[in-house]
């Protein structure tokens, strides 16, 4: 979204179990609670594997996180006054083609 980069959550989290992040990457947490992944580096293919102490699951697909979308600019109103021969005018100064507008 605007707001953060993407996030992900192992769903069938089970805090007895023990993850292991492939690639290895120092800082990877995961939230005891929700099992949520925190640290993980945008950008980067991961698998990830549960183990119980005695066996190991077989890798997840490959995920990824998804960098943070940019924010365009606010956009910036310059104004013609009226005059005699015609009406005041408005004109997005930092108008960009890419964007959608909404008035």
């Amino acid at each position: 979204s605007c707001s953060s980069a993407e996030t992900s959550t192992i769903s069938n989290y089970n805090a007895s179990n023990t993850y292991t992040f492939d690639p290895a990457t120092p800082g990877i947490t995961i939230n005891t609670t929700t099992g949520l992944s925190s640290g993980l580096i945008v950008g980067t293919d991961y698998t990830v594997t549960s183990g119980n102490g005695s066996c190991t699951s077989v890798a997840s697909a490959i995920f990824n996180n998804a960098a943070q979308l940019v924010t365009p600019a606010v956009p910036t109103i310059s104004s013609t006054a009226a005059s005699c021969s015609s009406a005041e005018s408005s004109t997005i100064s930092n108008y960009n083609a890419s964007n959608t507008y909404t008035f």
